[in-house]
């Protein structure tokens, strides 16, 4: 939990945030921030000083305390990369995303959302350039604050209002996959998916693009072959449930669509057990790899996140951060289908 401090901290940005202290404007006193805030002057003075450290407040002697204008441009430092852990030890794709990043120089530091947020008001003073990696809603609370501050944030594989990003292009990626789907099994087809959620939010933007392809190329999607679940339940149910809604059905569906991998065991295990086998009596596709026994199954297309992809955009925004252009940077990247 925050200490007191923070939450003075906290007071003072929200308020600059909603425009009651436009950028000039004069802080009110310490005491009245005592009285209101109900905390001790010592802890008004240590907020007051950390803030003046990142470049928002400016104490005037013998004037009182003013808003820095946080509009103006500055150049970057050092990258900061915030993540959920900072353990290299497991080389994953995310990992090396950054890790073999060309900075121009810039040295790269690592911080845990915790840390993070423990020292906010330090990011402005050491001129970083935040590098965000698929944020959770506690995290993107962390990248408003800093953006209030000024401070450049680079968002990977998600898309919020009012930030950079470099995300996969939903749109290009399942129409390329929903193409190869419907020249291998047809217009008859399936969606078998969690509900989105704060865990999986790009599941929503993966539905709706869905819904919008199978309807501008023809394909049937009836609402009974439409699995959205939350799976809280076991393995076997989970399988039980997809065989008797897809694989023992009447009209079996020849397309079957997967917004992400993780259904994608389940969908295979089911239909082995009604005798259907992929790539024959139905085809798959899905984003990123569904992986049995290491290798992607026969009949199945997925779309493939490859983050070398995203090298050249991200170093392409950190250089215009560098040079002190602060202009809204957006870029999408096609996944890759692969096909077995």
């Amino acid at each position: 939990m925050a200490n007191r401090t923070e939450d003075v901290i906290h007071y003072i940005m929200r308020e600059i945030r909603s425009g009651n202290y436009p950028a000039g404007s004069k802080l009110c006193s310490q005491m009245a921030l005592t009285r209101k805030l109900n905390c001790s002057r010592t802890t008004v003075e240590r907020a007051i000083s950390r803030l003046s450290a990142a470049g928002i407040l400016e104490s005037r002697r013998g004037s009182g305390t003013y808003i820095c204008d946080l509009q103006t441009a500055s150049t970057v430092a050092e990258v900061t990369v915030i993540t959920g852990a900072v353990d290299h030890s497991l080389r994953t794709s995310f990992v090396d995303m950054f890790l073999d990043l060309d900075t121009g120089g810039l040295p790269v530091r690592w911080l845990t959302e915790e840390t993070a947020f423990a020292n906010i008001s330090d990011f402005k003073r050491r001129r970083s350039a935040v590098i965000s990696y698929m944020p959770d809603p506690p995290q993107l609370m962390l990248l408003e604050e800093l953006k209030s501050m000024n401070v450049p944030i680079l968002i990977i594989n998600r898309t919020f209002e009012g930030f950079d990003y470099v995300a996969t292009d939903t749109e290009a990626s399942l129409r390329e996959g929903i193409s190869w789907l419907l020249g291998k099994a047809g217009g008859n087809a399936a969606m078998l998916s969690y509900i989105p959620n704060q865990k999986r939010p790009y599941l929503a933007e993966r539905i709706i693009c869905i819904y919008e392809l199978c309807m501008e190329f023809g394909i049937s999607l009836p609402p009974e072959q439409i699995i959205k679940h939350d799976f809280d339940i076991s393995a076997a149910e989970s399988e039980a449930m997809i065989a008797d809604l897809l694989f023992r059905s009447r009209k079996n569906p020849l397309a079957v669509i997967l917004p992400n991998c993780e259904l994608g065991k389940y969908c295979l295990t089911a239909a082995a057990r009604c005798g259907k086998i992929c790539g024959k009596d139905f085809f798959l596709l899905s984003f990123d790899s569904i992986y049995t026994d290491g290798a992607q199954p026969s009949g199945t297309g997925a779309l493939h996140q490859n983050y070398a992809q995203f090298h050249p955009r991200i170093e392409e925004w950190l250089r215009q951060m560098s040079s002190g252009i602060r202009k809204p940077y957006r870029a999408l990247v096609k996944a890759r289908l692969r096909i077995r």
